[in-house]
């Protein structure tokens, strides 16, 4: 059985998108920190995802630093497609 953070090393410096309870938070894995959480770099919050197919999310919020989400308020990590142009639309905005 594989435990949350060999689950979680799968998508280290990818972009992903993580349910939580009240919000979906999307980003680049930066790092994992062990029995804690996640850190996201490029975080996002997205308020209305859409199809997970679409190119980007209907509704999100760019966060200004990182984004550190606790391991007890995941409920899902998965990569939509529209976490992908997310981070374009992130690597256009440092320039």
């Amino acid at each position: 059985m594989i435990n949350r953070i060999e689950y979680v090393s799968k998508f280290m410096n990818q972009p992903v998108a993580i349910l939580c309870p009240r919000y979906t938070y999307s980003g680049i894995v930066s790092e994992i920190i062990e029995d804690y959480g996640i850190v996201l770099s490029n975080a996002f919050a997205i308020e209305q995802t859409g199809a997970p197919t679409n190119e980007m999310p209907s509704i999100y919020t760019s966060i200004p630093s990182d984004g550190f989400i606790a391991f007890e308020a995941i409920e899902f990590i998965f990569q939509p497609v529209w976490c992908f142009g997310l981070m374009k639309l992130a690597k256009g905005n440092k320039k």
